[in-house]
């Protein structure tokens, strides 16, 4: 099953039984990690603010693009 949630698409399994108290999910710990961090940013005021600031910024075209640096590109 596919959730998306602040723009983040999380990938898991559930398990349903008849009585919903017992359902289970499971999900890799890369997915539950991506949703605690997501929770954690999304409860914090300061960031949610730095976020939508950039967002902003991004649709005025306040951004400068840039070519990949890759590995070899530091020899």
């Amino acid at each position: 099953m596919m959730k998306i949630s602040g723009g983040f698409i999380f990938m898991f399994n559930t398990f349903s039984y008849k009585n919903t108290a017992d359902n289970v999910v499971v999900m890799s710990k890369d997915n539950y990690d991506a949703i605690m961090e997501t929770l954690s940013v999304n409860s914090n005021d300061y960031l949610m603010r730095k976020l939508a600031r950039g967002d902003e910024q991004f649709k005025n075209g306040g951004f400068k693009q840039h070519e990949l640096i890759t590995e070899d590109d530091n020899d």
